[in-house]
């Protein structure tokens, strides 16, 4: 925990100057105590489903554009929304399960510009009937979905942006398990650059947050993905979105130890 918070300040200082960033020290106890209230909330309801839909009413993520967060507004979304067009030509992707979806804002934007069919899961069922009922058309729905019990339907790509490091190493292998199992040929997902060692992975309780590096123990995925996209704006922590095939999804699993 520590070397991830002297992570963090790190990051803050090379990409948003020294005001800022003592600013930001300064104010760290204050919002620790409400995370940390907030957290304590969360992590006290029994169900993985009512957790993040609790997450969801309560804007917990506190964006004023999007309700899954700042990561998903379309600024922080740039460059993903850039890149993504080429990786589908590249690997011939026709059909998309895209999951969480949250709330569709940035993928709202890019379906438009490219021909694919589209499915959009959420363990938040009510996010999930709202979606439908504003943007369901021949190519576009939305079904409830989770990602720890259920398997993805049939895909060319399974897109898996800002989950895995909301999860406990228990749920995270079960959703690669489940990929697995799913015979999607692609998955899409979020790692933390994380030169140098500047954190550590570690257990949390799934709906908690922390960095992660799914090169590194216990996630052991391959060191050569398949494609690489930067999918952060300072003064963001620096992460990417990496695509792996199912074949080095089952090799990752292999050495996934809990």
């Amino acid at each position: 925990m520590r070397k991830n918070l002297i992570y963090k300040f790190k990051n803050s200082f090379a990409n948003e100057g020294i005001l800022i960033a003592t600013l930001k020290i300064i104010k760290y106890p204050i919002n620790v105590f409400r995370k940390n209230k907030f957290k304590n909330e969360i992590l006290s309801i029994e169900s993985i489903e009512d957790r993040f839909t609790w997450i969801y009413k309560n804007n917990y993520w506190r964006s004023g554009e999007s309700a899954s967060g700042t990561g998903s507004t379309l600024k922080c979304t740039e460059n993903l929304r850039k890149e993504l067009p080429g990786l589908f030509r590249t690997y011939s992707i026709k059909k998309i399960f895209d999951a969480p979806c949250g709330d569709f804002n940035w993928m709202s934007h890019l379906l438009p510009v490219i021909e694919v069919e589209y499915i959009g899961g959420d363990i938040v069922r009510e996010l999930i009937d709202d979606l439908n009922s504003r943007y369901k058309s021949k190519n576009v729905s939305f079904v409830g979905f989770d990602l720890i019990k259920e398997i993805p339907p049939e895909a060319d790509l399974m897109i898996c942006r800002d989950c895995l490091f909301h999860f406990s190493y228990k749920d995270a292998k079960a959703v690669l398990e489940n990929f697995v199992e799913s015979k999607i040929a692609y998955l899409l997902t979020t790692t933390h650059k994380n030169s140098g060692g500047s954190f550590v992975n570690a257990n949390i309780s799934t709906g908690d947050f922390r960095y992660i590096d799914l090169f590194s123990h216990p996630y052991n995925f391959p060191a050569n993905p398949l494609c690489v996209i930067e999918d952060w704006i300072a003064p963001d922590p620096e992460r990417q979105m990496c695509l792996w095939s199912r074949e080095q999804i089952v090799l990752a699993l292999r050495s996934f130890q809990l």
